[in-house]
């Protein structure tokens, strides 16, 4: 009520003036800033001073303007946000709106801008003033404008008192960064502005908001695609230290967004890594020993003092952005680089420091080889681009679930992109397990046997090799099963073998096994051999073996005795028997080494294998086992065997 009264009595005076001066008034101005009033009555007055100042100007400044300002004004009068799309329509540079302006038209409505644009960045102009009258020309931007409300946002962003005026000003200067201005980015002035508003986690006065926050938010995928790959780098460059350096969660929620939005190059992405892969920190020895030891130490692991260093801190940011960064181009330019920073984690004598190090860089893996072949087909890459055996050591040197859990998800990925390479690279993470993981008893170690087991060994399956016969990869990845037997906790056993035995195609290879199973007992006899001769028990291995075997359906054991049985057929009877050498040959004489064993082993094998199949096929279960088939299942055998 008082700011309708105060219109009142200002049209009152302003019918007693002779004349008002140009664009150094700020009546007018403070006039447009009362049209952008939420009360009606307000904007009506307003409306009617308007009217009697322009009968009564004695300069034509404003004139055209407080006409068209007439013309809208049943629309300014019903909504106070009209006046900002009026003044849009009248002052803008936009070329859509200057066509629609005649000639003398276009330079007034110039004057009209430069006048108000005057009256915000004049020092002695109120901070509230500055505030109404850039949030009326929000709708309006131009590079030149930019330029010209940078040194004003920069005075703000150094003063250490900040008032609520001051954040909508630099919100309405912040806001003005967009693709309309990109050019003025390369500019020294604005290019200092972006920078130091994303170094800014100050609040602005009473408000929440944070400079950082709000430039990055104004940073879209447009704006971002607009700018040069240079200019892309620098600012990617310091959204990453904005975000690196961040005070608050609400900064790095805003860099996690600002990344998100918009489409990176893996080139621009590789050559911002370049920093983290080879950052180094400055040895400092505290005597003549260390010097001397530094002297003779041919390659010294990194220190971990690395960790904390900036160009790794922000490098370990930008990971976190990409590995799950969907709008990534050119993925196979960033390849390399992620493995080499890879292969500088595993130099580290210690890894537990590096391990979301790793993970952050398996994910980024990941998601380059899903962008790279989304259909899991095969690609053809550069060794270098590929370095599974970097994957390898990450899951042979690491005692992290998630560190294992994020290796094998790639590894299975690139066993579709590239089956061969990755096939060569098998034997080195069975022996691992071989080594280490089977023979613990816990809920993690078994956990990470499965998840080998349903990853790599599908890959085995895809070999040209697997699909006709038996491979040399996959005897060797059964035969570290096998070894392993006895040392693993008695209580996984079953379980273990049952679910390797059926991923390898619903025991198709259980006969295989079980001929590895028989190298082992004849070549590395356990101490309970004795007890069992003395006895007449089974050993302890085939009684595995047997249990094993009881878990598959009649058909499958069938099939087993009966590959068994051509198996220990072919089997030379000496080492000077005919058939060693057409043995070795076939794809069955890597299942038991001929040339090594003696002749009493042998002969102990075979003996070995006939006996099982006769412990197996007179078995309690195995004959219950087939006393339960339908007459259907019983026919469907004889067919099969007779």
């Amino acid at each position: 009520e008082i700011a309708a009264e105060c219109m009142g009595w200002l049209a009152q005076l302003v019918e007693g003036l002779a004349s008002l001066a140009g664009t150094e008034c700020v009546l007018v101005p403070a006039l447009l800033v009362a049209l952008h009033s939420p009360q009606d009555q307000v904007r009506h007055r307003a409306l009617t001073v308007l009217q009697c100042l322009g009968q009564k100007l004695a300069l034509p400044t404003y004139h055209r303007l407080l006409d068209l300002l007439t013309e809208h004004r049943e629309e300014i009068h019903i909504d106070h946000e009209q006046i900002t799309v009026v003044l849009y329509m009248c002052l803008s540079p936009d070329p859509s709106v200057k066509s629609l302006q005649d000639k003398s038209q276009r330079q007034e409505m110039a004057n009209v801008l430069n006048g108000l644009m005057d009256i915000v960045v004049a020092p002695d102009t109120p901070t509230y003033v500055k505030s109404s009258l850039l949030q009326l020309l929000d709708q309006i931007n131009s590079q030149s404008l930019l330029e010209k409300l940078v040194p004003l946002a920069m005075n703000i962003l150094q003063s250490p008192l900040r008032s609520a005026e001051d954040g909508s000003v630099l919100r309405s200067v912040v806001r003005r960064v967009s693709t309309v201005t990109a050019a003025a980015l390369s500019g020294e002035e604005v290019w200092e502005f972006v920078e130091t508003c994303m170094k800014d986690q100050k609040p602005l006065g009473t408000d929440a908001d944070l400079p950082a926050v709000l430039m990055l938010q104004q940073v879209d995928k447009e704006l971002f695609a607009t700018l040069s790959v240079e200019m892309q780098r620098n600012l990617l460059s310091l959204i990453v230290s904005c975000a690196a350096a961040a005070e608050s969660s609400d900064v790095t929620s805003a860099a996690t967004s600002c990344v998100k939005r918009v489409t990176l190059d893996a080139g621009v992405v590789a050559s911002l890594l370049e920093p983290m892969r080879d950052a180094t920190v400055d040895p400092s020895p505290t005597s003549s020993t260390a010097v001397k030891r530094r002297a003779w130490t041919v390659k010294k692991p990194p220190s971990l003092g690395l960790l904390t260093s900036t160009p790794w801190r922000q490098g370990l940011c930008l990971l976190e952005f990409i590995q799950n960064k969907k709008k990534l181009e050119n993925v196979q330019l960033l390849l390399p680089r992620l493995f080499e920073i890879l292969n500088r984690c595993l130099q580290f004598e210690e890894q537990s420091p590096v391990e979301y190090t790793k993970q952050a860089l398996l994910a980024s893996l990941l998601q380059c080889c899903v962008k790279l072949s989304p259909d899991c087909r095969p690609v053809e890459l550069p060794e270098a681009s590929m370095q599974v055996e970097l994957v390898v050591e990450c899951i042979r040197v690491s005692q992290n679930p998630q560190t294992h859990h994020h290796a094998l998800l790639l590894l299975a990925h690139m066993a579709n992109m590239i089956p061969e390479r990755v096939l060569h690279s098998i034997m080195p993470i069975f022996t691992f397990m071989g080594s280490s993981v089977l023979r613990q008893d816990d809920a993690y170690s078994f956990q990470i046997i499965s998840k080998i087991v349903e990853t790599i060994i599908p890959i085995l399956m895809k070999s040209e090799a697997a699909e006709v016969d038996l491979s040399p990869e996959l005897v060797g990845v059964l035969r570290v099963f096998a070894g392993a037997m006895l040392d693993i906790p008695e209580h996984r056993r079953i379980p273990l073998f049952t679910k390797l035995l059926a991923t390898l195609r619903q025991g198709r290879f259980l006969w295989a096994f079980l001929a590895l199973v028989f190298e082992s007992h004849v070549l590395h006899p356990s101490p309970d051999n004795t007890a069992v001769k003395e006895t007449g028990s089974i050993p302890k291995r085939l009684e595995v073996g047997l249990h094993l075997c009881h878990h598959f359906t009649p058909a499958i054991i069938l099939s087993a005795a009966c590959q068994l049985i051509r198996y220990l057929c072919v089997l030379p009877v000496e080492k000077g028997d005919k058939k060693v050498k057409t043995f070795k040959k076939s794809s069955e004489g890597a299942l038991f080494d001929v040339e090594k064993a003696t002749d009493k082993q042998l002969r102990h094998y075979t003996y070995t294998g006939l006996t099982f199949l006769s412990f197996l096929l007179s078995s309690k279960q195995f004959l219950r086992l087939m006393a339960a088939l339908t007459a259907e299942e019983v026919q469907e055998l004889e067919d099969t065997f007779q």
